[in-house]
């Protein structure tokens, strides 16, 4: 199992391994924190809500699937922030998500700790928007 492996085929069943191990093992988790159910019609996203999520976004950062990097998206936050808040009301309204967004791509991040024969990453999940 330390061993450094070369052929495509072995490192796709190391990973196949691994990410099966880590997607079907019990671990210890804290208590998810209950909330009271908010009663009513969903209230309205505001586009004021969107500026600040993209305003609060990382710039030169990796981009997902799509391709669109965060300053892409701050280019002109008028503009993006009142598409998005449409898109996101529709979706809500609508009570249906885009298909894309129901499939995300598992990367891998070595944590350059230790060897990388061990799997010793931390997996981010990239979905497309």
């Amino acid at each position: 199992m330390n061993r450094l492996l070369t052929l495509h085929k072995d490192i796709l069943e190391r990973w196949r391994r691994h990410f099966a191990k880590i997607a079907n093992e019990e671990f210890a988790h804290p208590d998810i924190p209950w909330n009271a159910p908010v009663l009513g019609p969903t209230p309205k996203i505001e586009d004021q809500e969107v500026v600040s999520a993209i305003k609060s976004m990382k710039p030169s950062k990796a981009t997902g699937p799509d391709d669109m990097a965060a300053e892409i998206w701050k280019k002109d936050d008028s503009v993006t922030s009142k598409w998005l808040a449409d898109l996101f009301n529709q979706v809500i309204k609508e009570n249906k998500m885009p298909q894309d967004w129901n499939h995300s791509t598992t990367v891998p991040i070595w944590k350059k700790k230790g060897s990388p024969a061990d799997c010793s990453c931390v997996c981010i999940y990239v979905c497309s928007f």
